[in-house]
């Protein structure tokens, strides 16, 4: 993207149909999430290192008796305070006299 501004390319980004942009974001966020899962569960990684998608899904179904109950636990709280932080937080924080506020939360 550095590049394609340095050598005033940007104009090419708009030749890529919106189909196309939303497959590869969906692409990208479904292969986080998954080999996210061993992190989120407590269970060990994938055996390879470059670990697809339907191999960090096996993975996590080999695995199911290594679940961890606090690494859940902890996971959880985690991604529940990022859910409270980006939607009812940034709510709160636009009705307060300092407006500079809802632009730090996420």
């Amino acid at each position: 993207q550095m590049l394609l501004g340095l050598f005033r390319l940007g104009f090419l980004v708009e030749l890529v149909s919106e189909p196309v942009i939303i497959g590869f974001t969906s692409g990208s966020a479904f292969l986080i999430a998954a080999t996210q899962f061993t992190n989120f569960l407590g269970v060990p990684k994938c055996r390879y290192s470059p670990c697809h998608f339907h191999e960090a899904l096996e993975n996590v179904f080999e695995h199911t008796s290594d679940f961890q109950g606090p690494t859940i636990l902890m996971g959880f709280l985690s991604l529940s305070f990022l859910l409270v932080a980006k939607y009812p937080l940034k709510k709160y924080l636009r009705n307060t006299k300092y407006k500079i506020l809802p632009s730090f939360a996420p």
